[in-house]
């Protein structure tokens, strides 16, 4: 198996379709996972959506779909966040938007699990920029790999296991060894050892990289790779000017901020 994993798409339809492009053309994926916060900040909410649901994977729910999908206030948010949800609301079909408040919080299988944010209270929206934070997510992992997104930054993160604790409790938590940040975009999984990957964003970059990210995981070789790929950012930026979005949401995709 071959499972391209990305999330943080934000309504950024020319990302979004770089990335599916590259992961079935050039890596050869042929199972998908979605992370979530398919919507936000872009202006082709409808059409993300529509062209994840078509993959027929496992979806999560992030902060902007679940904020997408009611009517609630926005207090907390930032002002360009509150804007781009008030106009997505509006724009997104009402089957669409019950079907992002439907999404679970998190996900597991025989390989992985995921979440949109962090494992400790995934609704909560609570966000992983450093192995401190890391740490808190790590301890409720009971797969020895975890994908999750919301920084917008792609990092992995690691933890070594006790083989004592594995063959006494058979689960993947508990563990209070240090947390470390893998410097390499390929990984080899070793046994021993537990993984937080976060996968970068699809339509939104906020590492000074302004190329869409995602992550490939291959079940045979035990391997996860952070993947960049160019995208046509010019017309996603004049899609969202043309939308009548902020201009700050168009500039930022030419920044990588």
């Amino acid at each position: 198996m071959r499972l391209a994993v990305f999330g943080d798409i934000h309504a950024n339809l020319q990302a979004l379709e770089a990335v599916l492009g590259d992961a079935r053309e050039w890596m050869a994926c042929d199972r998908f996972l979605c992370l979530g916060d398919l919507v936000g900040y872009g202006a082709n909410p409808g059409e993300c959506v529509e062209r994840v649901r078509a993959l027929g994977c496992p979806v999560l729910k992030g902060n902007h779909d679940d904020q997408a999908a009611i009517d609630d206030s926005l207090e907390g948010f930032s002002p360009l966040a509150e804007t781009s949800l008030t106009w997505t609301r509006r724009r997104l079909l009402p089957e669409q938007r019950d079907w992002l408040g439907s999404l679970p919080f998190t996900y597991s299988s025989e390989h992985c699990e995921a979440v949109h944010a962090s494992l400790d209270q995934p609704h909560r929206w609570g966000f992983l920029f450093n192995p401190d934070e890391a740490a808190v997510s790590l301890r409720l992992q009971t797969r020895p790999l975890c994908f999750f997104g919301h920084t917008h930054m792609p990092r992995i993160y690691r933890q070594r296991v006790a083989d004592r604790v594995l063959e006494r409790a058979g689960r993947w938590i508990g563990l209070g060894a240090e947390v470390q940040v893998v410097p390499d975009e390929r990984l080899q999984l070793e046994p021993g050892f537990r993984y937080h990957v976060n996968t970068g964003s699809v339509g939104q970059p906020r590492d000074g990289d302004v190329r869409a990210s995602y992550a490939v995981f291959d079940s045979e070789l035990r391997t996860v790779m952070l993947r960049r790929v160019a995208y046509d950012v010019q017309t996603a930026q004049a899609s969202i000017l043309a939308a009548g979005l902020p201009k700050r949401l168009a500039d930022r995709l030419e920044l990588g901020k």
